[in-house]
């Protein structure tokens, strides 16, 4: 998994914090300001929600690697 900001665990945790297939491997509580570890954390999600973990992927990638997403870094200082 690339370490791209879009793609941190902090900014995607929230998605699947009550998803019921992502609690089970997962305490209830971390401390204020923590999440999973980041490698369990992408291993459970493409485990349970591999789709989504590939469009993700798909899409972080297009945005960093193509001309509308150097065009949208340009603009967006």
């Amino acid at each position: 998994m690339p370490h791209y900001d879009e793609l941190a665990v902090k900014n995607i945790w929230p998605q699947f914090a009550n998803d019921d297939q992502m609690k089970k491997y997962f305490p209830d509580v971390f401390p204020e300001g923590k999440g999973p570890p980041r490698e369990y954390f992408y291993n459970v999600l493409n485990t349970v929600h591999p789709d989504f973990l590939n469009q993700m992927l798909n899409h972080a990638n297009k945005q960093r690697n193509t001309v509308e997403g150097e065009a949208g870094q340009r603009e967006s200082i």
